[in-house]
């Protein structure tokens, strides 16, 4: 099933990039909470544009966490110091 491609592949990544447990047990829970949507939106076979909004936030939301996680912590340039804490203003 898509849902477990998806799980598969977050955690793999995390994996891959050593995340600490921490961030991995985050990780998890945004996709038990996907899994709680997705199941959500079966019973009620409809998908409004709530769920649907719902649905593209936890890629924005998966993403942004592994990204971060992923950069925190490593002796990384400028740009990655950046990019882990989302800023805007980047300058070099």
């Amino acid at each position: 099933m898509l849902h477990r491609a998806i799980h598969d592949l977050h955690m793999a990544t995390c994996e891959e990039l050593g995340l600490d447990p921490l961030s991995k047990l985050e990780v998890k829970q945004l996709l038990n909470e996907l899994d709680q949507l997705l199941i959500g939106i079966c019973i009620m076979q409809d998908l409004t544009a709530r769920a649907k909004d719902s649905l593209v936030s936890f890629g924005e939301r998966l993403s942004e966490w592994v990204m971060e996680s992923g950069y925190t912590g490593c002796d990384c340039c400028t740009h990655c110091i950046a990019l882990a804490t989302w800023s805007t203003t980047l300058k070099c």
